[in-house]
């Protein structure tokens, strides 16, 4: 193709955009329904889902048989290196390149500082505003669902299983996983540890006028709130890691 042609293409990727509005992705994708992998009604194949008659549906249900796995602990251990608190400095981190998981006994030396085991998620709601507006997440379609407010939300949380039915009609349990408090009255009672701020680029290269305009990726601070039954798909957050 010569230039001309190219100019051609952009120009009208350009007119088509603007006539769609947002581009969206056009491929193909795979429907997944969670509630039915957790009533035991499909098994996971690949990138497919295979999905029982009745008289083959497994009991118990394949997302929910491996609890009692994890609640025993019977795991070949893994020896994961212990580092103290003190010791995860920036030049550490550049020597060690952190190619393997750590884990840190204790979080004095961390420069860590979390509030007291106490606080609940009722705390939560009233330190950033019950009003204020939270995504929840349906765990069976992994959908955010809108219009909630914190107030809400600590309700759901606290209520009986089957007060929970009748909050969210839907049935499936909710969870919070993309609550950002940096901008909130919660970001005074948390900081993330020392090693984590200095590598962070928000805090070191981010341009301090536009912080304090408060024209900075909101990506620091989460607060994650879970009922009984939650999980989230897998996915890449951000940085690159896995998460699910």
């Amino acid at each position: 193709l010569g230039s001309g042609s190219l100019r051609a293409i952009k120009r009208s990727e350009v007119e088509a955009m603007a006539e769609e509005g947002v581009r969206r992705s056009k491929r193909e994708r795979n429907e997944v329904d969670y509630a039915k992998v957790e009533e035991g009604q499909a098994i996971p194949m690949t990138n497919q889902f295979y999905y029982l008659d009745d008289d083959e549906a497994r009991s118990p249900p394949p997302a929910t048989r491996w609890i009692p796995v994890v609640e025993r602990g019977d795991f070949t251990p893994y020896r994961v290196r212990r580092v103290p608190g003190a010791d995860l400095t920036k030049e550490w981190a550049c020597q060690d390149g952190l190619h393997e998981p750590l884990l840190v006994p204790r979080k004095e030396g961390l420069g860590l500082l979390v509030p007291p085991c106490t606080f609940t998620v009722r705390d939560v709601a009233r330190t950033i505003g019950e009003e204020s507006p939270v995504n929840v997440m349906d765990v069976a379609k992994q959908e955010e669902l809108k219009g909630w407010t914190l107030g809400r939300w600590a309700d759901y949380y606290e209520a009986s299983p089957l007060r929970r039915a009748q909050l969210h009609r839907g049935g499936s349990p909710l969870n919070v996983i993309s609550l950002e408090f940096s901008q909130t009255p919660l970001y005074r009672l948390v900081r993330s540890p020392e090693l984590v701020r200095e590598v962070d680029w928000v805090e070191s290269a981010w341009p301090d006028a536009l912080r304090a305009r408060g024209v900075f990726p909101r990506v620091q601070y989460y607060c994650l709130m879970s009922v009984a039954g939650c999980y989230t798909d897998f996915h890449i957050d951000f940085g690159g890691t896995s998460v699910w």
